[in-house]
């Protein structure tokens, strides 16, 4: 299964894929994702190697995991 934040809710990009047995959650509540450079999103902004950036790439978005929950109960 492959998401995008924007397909839930979040405003950004960020094509992740995940494996697994589970129930795909539908993709509701889609957004336009924010471009903020030349590059798109925010996330991609971020640069380096820091534990800051790390922790910040590594974030769930919050639409994604709301959405995941509720179609896995």
């Amino acid at each position: 299964m492959a998401f995008d934040p924007c397909d839930y809710g979040d405003a950004y990009t960020k094509r992740t894929l995940l494996w697994g047995h589970f129930t795909p959650p539908p993709k509701t509540n889609r957004v336009e994702p924010e471009r903020v450079s030349s590059q798109g999103s925010w996330l991609m902004k971020l640069g380096g190697s820091s534990e800051r950036t790390k922790e910040l790439r590594s974030v769930t978005p919050a639409g994604f995991a709301r959405a995941f929950f509720e179609a896995n109960p």
